[in-house]
This record gives structure tokens, C-alpha cells and sequence, in this order.
């Protein structure tokens, strides 16, 4: 048997020279393509670049020599170092690139607001009544809001409807007015008490002076002013400005048909209302006028005027032919009551030749008209 060593002593040295280390050889230097020296040789490569096979194939040197063991012991035989059998090259994994996937933080559920708020957040009061630095600080309370601010939104929501109806008001004013039939002057077109629209647009006249310093094209020529969409005509029912109302007196409006124009012979004889000596056939009128008048001219920018109810109408016959300038517009609907709701009867008359009568004598008294 074997000699065993004492506990106490230290065990054996393995005396075993160490195998030799395999000798590197160099790299072979670079030859042309497809040659065992090339580096265009198909060669695995590596994460860090192409790797280069090892041609040491022969297994490593081992030592024949035989440690001496001491004495009292049997001579120990190296381990014989296994050799390794050359094969072929196996390329290195490709590695697998990493993506880093961030998870988004989760949303947060949308704060619905109580009904009858503003859309502010309310003050949250911190959970701690110690100050950041240190120190006992006094609870706040959230702010108040003031009882005047419903109010004062109310009252801009007001003034904001009273402007914009006010605005919508003096337009439509602009283009249209009411008013009211006061006598019987007009009947039976109308009757007291009857409310109608008048179109104040219809008469609205440009001065091309002015509008051909814009236009360049526009010739303003002898008459430069134009209406916008026609003049007032034989048979329209206008409202006008009483001329015979002091200037210091309160404004009357009148209505009226109009029954001359600018530069026409007016005359009004034998239960008839003549126009360059040629009658008129009124179906408009209640009865006939029984009164004489003219023949008279009516000036430029005048309108000789009638009311339909003749033998009750204070109009032109008795204070002359009206200023163009007095006409505010053309009756055109009545509304009220909403039994004789409709348009105006505009009737539109001309003068047209009447059958031969005898010349009167000037002895002989005139022929007073029927009332009918």
C-alpha cells in the first residue's frame, strides 16, 4: 500500500510539467480572390468582424520525461493532454438585434365636470398643513366665488340681444315702415284704423357724381341722379310728409295717389280729372269729384296728388303739387285688420281719348256730378 501522509502535513505538490501552449501561426497574407489566403474567402464572421480559422491542427507537444517521485512513493504519469480533431469551421450565431419597447403610461379617465360649472378646476386644499420648507402653515380654504358673476353674465347676454335687435330694427326700418290710416280720405282703397308696410327702398335714388369717382367707367351725364329701381308713377300709392305743416309744427304723414307727373296739365272739370286734356277712367275712386281745378302744369320734381274718397280729401287740389323731396315710399301691404290682409291696389292709369262733348255755354250754370 501506499504510503498515506499525516493530517497535519501539507499535501503532495503535483510536480507535472505544465503541456506547452499551441504555437499561433500568422495570418496568411492576402492573395487574390477564391485562394485559401485570401480574406474574400467565404470565413465566419463575428459580432466583432470575420473570424480567423486556426491552421494549428496538430495536437500539442507532450513531454516524455517523467517526474522523479520521492522516496517512499510510486512515480506519478502525466495525464496525457487529448488532442483535438480538426473540422470544419462552424460560423459564430448572428446576433439578434434588441429592441427597447416602451409602454406608454396608462391614460387618465377624462374629468367630468358637474352640471352648472365653468369648466375651471376647483381648488383642492393640500393634504398636509405643513409648509415645503418646514413650519406649520394655516388650512386655506377654497376660493369663493363671487354672486355677481352669474349676474354680470346675464346682464352682457342682455345688452348683447338688445344691440343685435336694435341693429336688425333700423335695418329693416331702412327698407320698410308701418303706419296707420287715420280718416276716410283714402276710401275704399282703405279704411280708419288700417295698418300698412311701405316700402321705403323702391324710390331710392344714387348721385353718379359720386359713384363715377370709384367707377371710372361710369358717365354721370346731364341728370346724374338715378333711382336705384324706378321712380314713383301715375296710379302708385305713396306716403309722404305733409307740405303744408309749419316747420316748428310736428311732422304729419299723408297718403295719397299719385294722379300727375312732372310736366304734365293737370285739370279737373265736369265730374273728371283730366291729363293734356285726355281723361282718366279711375276704377279706384269712391265718386267723382265735384269740384273744378286748373288746368295747371306740374313743376319739375313735383306730384300732383289725389285721394280716392275726391270730395274728401285734403291733397293737391287744394295746396298744389307735392315736393319730390317730401315722399317717404310706395304703400305696399296692408297687414292689419287680417280680414283686407293683401298687397295695395297700385293701379297703374293712363289717359286715353274720350268721346266728343258739347262745348258748354258760358250762360248756362254747370252740371253738378252724382255722388255715386
Amino acid at each position: 500500500m501506499p504510503e498515506v501522509p499525516p493530517i497535519d502535513s501539507p499535501p503532495p505538490t503535483d510536480k507535472r510539467p505544465e503541456p506547452p501552449l499551441p504555437e499561433r501561426e500568422e495570418p496568411a497574407k492576402r492573395g487574390p480572390a477564391g485562394t485559401p489566403g485570401s480574406r474574400d474567402s467565404a470565413a465566419p464572421t463575428g459580432p466583432f468582424g470575420p473570424l480567423e480559422p486556426s491552421t494549428n491542427s496538430s495536437p500539442p507537444a507532450t513531454s516524455d520525461t517523467r517526474s522523479e517521485a520521492p522516496e517512499g512513493q510510486q512515480p506519478t504519469t502525466p495525464t496525457p493532454t487529448p488532442t483535438r480533431t480538426p473540422g470544419p469551421e462552424r460560423p459564430l450565431p448572428r446576433p439578434i438585434p434588441v429592441r427597447m419597447h416602451t409602454t406608454p403610461p396608462p391614460a387618465e379617465p377624462p374629468v367630468r365636470e358637474a352640471p352648472g360649472t365653468t369648466g375651471v378646476p376647483h381648488y383642492s386644499p393640500p393634504a398636509s398643513t405643513e409648509r415645503l420648507f418646514g413650519g406649520p402653515a394655516a388650512a386655506t380654504a377654497p376660493p369663493q366665488r363671487s354672486v355677481f358673476r352669474p349676474i354680470g353674465r346675464g346682464l352682457r347676454e342682455i345688452a348683447e340681444t338688445i344691440i343685435l335687435a336694435l341693429l336688425i330694427f333700423l335695418m329693416v326700418r331702412a327698407v320698410v315702415q308701418n303706419f296707420q290710416v287715420e280718416g276716410s280720405s283714402m276710401n275704399p282703397t282703405f279704411e280708419n284704423q288700417w295698418y300698412v308696410l311701405v316700402n321705403k327702398s323702391l324710390y331710392w335714388e344714387i348721385n353718379l357724381d359720386t359713384v363715377s369717382k370709384f367707377v371710372p367707367f361710369v358717365e354721370p351725364g346731364e341728370d346724374p341722379t338715378r333711382y336705384l329701381f324706378r321712380g314713383p308713377k301715375r296710379g302708385d300709392v305713396i306716403v309722404f310728409r305733409s307740405p303744408t305743416v309749419p316747420e316748428d309744427a310736428p311732422e304729419r304723414d299723408f297718403i295719397k295717389r299719385i294722379i300727375g307727373m312732372p310736366g304734365e296739365t293737370v285739370e279737373v272739370r265736369d265730374c273728371t280729372v283730366f291729363i293734356d286734356g285726355l281723361p282718366l277712367d279711375e276704377p279706384y275712386i269712391k265718386e267723382k269729384p265735384r269740384y273744378t281745378y286748373g288746368p295747371e302744369t306740374v313743376p319739375p320734381d313735383h306730384y300732383f296728388v289725389l285721394g280716392d274718397n275726391r270730395n274728401n280729401s285734403s291733397d293737391s287740389h287744394q295746396w298744389g303739387p307735392l315736393p319730390k323731396e317730401n315722399v317717404i315710399g310706395q304703400a305696399w301691404l296692408i297687414y292689419w285688420p287680417r280680414t283686407a290682409f293683401g298687397l295695395v291696389d297700385n293701379t297703374s292709369v293712363t289717359p286715353m281719348e274720350p268721346d266728343p262733348l258739347p262745348e258748354p255755354f258760358e250762360d248756362v250754370e254747370p252740371i253738378l256730378c252724382p255722388g255715386g
